[in-house]
């Protein structure tokens, strides 16, 4: 299982406290399944993070140090994990550095250094993105220089082949332990407020993110978070319209596709799989298997949505802010 903080950065959170929120998320998940009899030894070394920072390689690779720190310690005294590869959180990152639709070639710049923050980080699972994703979807140029990135880094600069290599740095230990005591700081705020469900459905999470977002873009706007060729050293040359279009011809085979595909199934099949998606969901039980049922009936995306929805409802965003 991935928890993820990537989202929750994107959103506006920051990285401190997008992983935090992930961490609480986390938390959730570990207290359910061990409701179900699972020992935390069995399912903890399945856990993995998918962490973000996309500003700052430094803050980027203490982000990782520190989680890792946190994270161990609550395996260990909040659920008594003894077994080493229970503490030893694996990491996932997805390399981008606020990739820009102008002069879209410095974004490979951008990415690999984004790519070496991880791996100085201990990242163990890392994806690159492609050069040209803001204009469209990846080119095969773009996604061979990705590829290409990580096997430079991997194989040519040396820095894959030391454990922690800016361990007793300064300035990364001492970032290390900030960002530590923050992580901590809204876990137990949140924790405070009853666990992840409770804080979200409060608007805690809303309101870290909204500010975040909003001082995002007032630091963009005073050129305090820079974009080169963006908000500074821009250029007068017009952005690239992007390569991806859909065709209107495209939507109208789709539709017909979709129609044929409702006429010709079993529709006895169709009602009774959704029929047990429903059942299932309202006693709260696992949902992979009727799902997974019903799309072999040829069930669309969209009726299962419905069946969960007519269950659980819709998320409504909190009106008020903690």
């Amino acid at each position: 299982m991935t928890i993820c903080s990537n989202h929750l950065n994107a959103a506006g959170a920051g990285s401190t406290a997008a992983t935090a929120f992930a961490m609480a998320n986390g938390l959730v998940y570990i207290r359910d399944i061990l409701k179900k009899g699972l020992p935390i030894d069995r399912f903890a070394p399945l856990l993995c993070m998918f962490l973000d920072e996309r500003e700052d390689i430094f803050i980027s690779a203490a982000n990782f140090r520190a989680t890792r720190r946190l994270w161990a310690r609550i395996l260990k005294e909040k659920f008594g994990a003894q077994n080493p590869d229970s503490l030893a959180l694996k990491i996932t990152a997805y390399s981008h550095g606020g990739e820009t639709l102008r002069e879209v070639l410095n974004n490979i710049v951008r990415i690999a250094y984004a790519a070496l923050g991880y791996v100085l980080g201990g990242v163990q699972f890392l994806y690159n993105a492609s050069f040209d994703e803001a204009v469209s979807l990846a080119s095969q140029e773009a996604v061979r220089v990705a590829v290409r990135t990580q096997q430079i880094l991997a194989h040519e600069l040396g820095v894959t082949n030391t454990v922690d290599p800016l361990g007793g740095s300064y300035y990364l230990e001492t970032l290390t332990h900030q960002i530590e005591k923050r992580m901590n700081e809204i876990l137990e705020k949140v924790e405070s407020l009853g666990g992840a469900l409770e804080a979200i459905r409060k608007g805690y999470y809303q309101s870290v993110i909204v500010e975040g977002s909003r001082l995002r873009q007032r630091r963009f706007e005073e050129k305090d978070m820079v974009s080169v060729g963006v908000n500074l050293y821009r250029t007068e040359e017009e952005d690239p319209e992007p390569l991806f279009r859909m065709h209107q011809q495209g939507e109208e085979e789709q539709i017909k596709s979709l129609q044929s595909l409702r006429r010709e199934r079993n529709h006895r099949e169709v009602q009774a799989t959704l029929s047990e998606v429903k059942r299932v969901a309202a006693r709260e039980g696992n949902l992979v298997p009727p799902i997974f049922s019903a799309v072999k009936a040829y069930a669309t995306v969209g009726e299962i949505s419905d069946v969960l929805r007519e269950v659980f409802g819709e998320y409504k965003e909190a009106i008020s802010y903690l």
